[in-house]
């Protein structure tokens, strides 16, 4: 066989290793294609963003011994009060003392003159102990596997998670909502810290912390998914019009060790 034949054969052989590299990626773009635009066209349910903070933090929801915490108005000044008991969280009856405003209570009271009626309004339930203040740390394994010449290594490291009973308020228009809900994160929730609330713009009562967002994601995805087609179309121009290309990475696998195809 001469080396004429040799190259050809090589070429041939690429040619059908370039083919076949393209019609599997084809294939795969058939399905990804749609998901990756869907993530990145997809109307988002929160789609507005704002600042919030966060008011009470626990390891779990208050079930029994709770202790309610609440706030009222007395001449367009807000007090704050705690009753026991795990009140509704709609407007709730309380009696405060005109003299001291700032006194108030859940039952009208002649001898601490908790005689004037108000609305108040619930903002947050507690442990009445503070037994499970603050977020639960818990620790989680995570194994990451490294790629090198020789193979490949997998380590083991254990990363600390929190799970979180968190109340939390935002203000949308003038309007303040307070929201509860568990989460389980990396991040160990504060009292009093700030957090990003994402929530609809035609519900605004309705929030999550997640920015429900995969613009990004599907960006990456459409770009890779177009990068490695033109990739390939291009590997099979060259391999079926310039003679002796194909023939050269085959001689380029082999000597890295793997193999002709």
């Amino acid at each position: 066989m001469t080396f004429n034949n040799v190259v050809q054969t090589g070429d041939k052989i690429e040619k059908f290793r370039s083919g076949f590299q393209l019609i599997l990626a084809g294939v795969l773009a058939v399905f990804l294609v749609p998901l990756a635009l869907y993530a990145l066209l997809r109307k988002r349910r929160y789609d507005m963003k704002t600042n919030g903070t966060v008011l009470n933090v626990s390891e779990m929801k208050c079930d029994a011994g709770c202790e309610t915490h609440y706030t009222y108005q007395v001449d367009d000044k807000t007090y704050k009060g705690s009753a026991p008991g795990d009140l509704p969280m709609e407007g709730i009856e309380l009696y405060y003392n005109p003299e001291t405003p700032s006194e108030s209570g859940l039952q009208a009271d002649e001898e601490t003159s908790l005689t004037q009626k108000v609305t108040g309004r619930v903002m947050y339930v507690t442990h009445a102990k503070d037994e499970y203040k603050g977020c639960r740390r818990y620790m989680v394994n995570k194994r990451t596997t490294t790629e090198h010449s020789g193979g490949s290594e997998t380590t083991t490291k254990d990363v600390p998670m929190y799970m979180c009973y968190i109340t939390y308020q935002y203000i949308v228009k003038g309007k303040t909502y307070i929201k509860t809900g568990t989460h389980d994160t990396k991040t160990e929730y504060k009292l009093g810290s700030d957090v990003s609330v994402y929530y609809e713009s035609k519900t605004p009562e309705n929030s999550t912390f997640s920015p429900d967002d995969y613009r990004l994601v599907g960006g990456i995805a459409s770009s890779v998914i177009c990068t490695l087609i033109i990739g390939l179309v291009v590997q099979y121009y060259v391999v079926s019009k310039v003679k002796g290309v194909g023939s050269l990475m085959i001689a380029s696998r082999v000597a890295r060790g793997k193999g002709i195809f």
